[in-house]
């Protein structure tokens, strides 16, 4: 082949899976914030919005609820990422209440719960590199989301969301949209061994299997002269 005849090669890509890439994506919406998330409603509708752009990959799926966009998945990982250790929850000690009409039907809420920050400012800043080269046009919609919506109060911000068309044209407990995220998410630019690292990382189930082996190691005496060999997993 003569020099200059070669194409130009694309980066080595790695996968992760579907559900590993949804922890990181809520996980950089979090650090997005300048100083948290006030209140698990001002996630669930960050993120919503973010996605309602028809021409961004939608990693959640979201129904009516009378409490504006829902998804039982945005509730499921923001729980998976405290217990994890990579999201705090500080109960926030201020609230107010107002009512909510929905449907012809009246609904109190209260506002308040939890501040969510991150807790590693590197980790974010590998997630956000994540979602910028797998899918930087999702990246650009969450960052004008919380600019135009994300500092609302959260009244103001409810109203914002019962205005959008989709949300009217549904019934309580209609689907608005279903994901469409791949079983397994391609990123370039990163090697296979930050993938697989972040991999671990977002898995509950490997942390908390690592959790009870180091459990186990403190709570128990190993006489390792006893021990006559160790083998290593490759």
């Amino acid at each position: 082949m003569k020099q200059g005849s070669q194409k130009h090669k694309r980066a080595p890509t790695c996968t992760i899976p579907a559900d590993v890439f949804r922890r990181i994506y809520l996980y950089t919406i979090i650090g997005k914030f300048n100083n948290g998330v006030y209140g698990a409603v001002r996630l669930q509708k960050t993120a919503y919005i973010s996605e309602r752009n028809e021409h961004v990959v939608k990693p959640f799926s979201y129904k009516k609820h009378h409490f504006g966009e829902y998804s039982e998945q945005v509730d499921n990982i923001r729980e998976q990422l405290i217990s994890l250790g990579f999201v705090k929850a500080l109960p926030l000690s201020t609230s107010l209440k107002f009512t909510i009409e929905f449907d012809g039907k009246s609904y109190d809420y209260v506002t308040g719960g939890n501040r969510y920050i991150i807790s590693d400012t590197e980790i974010y800043e590998l997630c956000k590199s994540v979602i910028s080269t797998s899918y930087p046009k999702l990246l650009k919609s969450v960052e004008q989301t919380i600019d135009q919506y994300g500092y609302k109060k959260e009244e103001d911000l409810l109203k914002c969301c019962y205005d959008f068309d989709e949300f009217k044209d549904k019934k309580d407990e209609d689907v608005i949209f279903e994901t469409d995220l791949p079983d397994w998410v391609e990123i370039s630019d990163i090697s296979d061994d930050v993938c697989d690292e972040l991999t671990l990382m977002f898995t509950p189930s490997f942390i908390n299997f690592v959790t009870m082996v180091t459990d186990g190691f403190e709570r128990t005496t190993i006489e390792w002269e006893k021990v006559k060999k160790v083998v290593l997993p490759l």
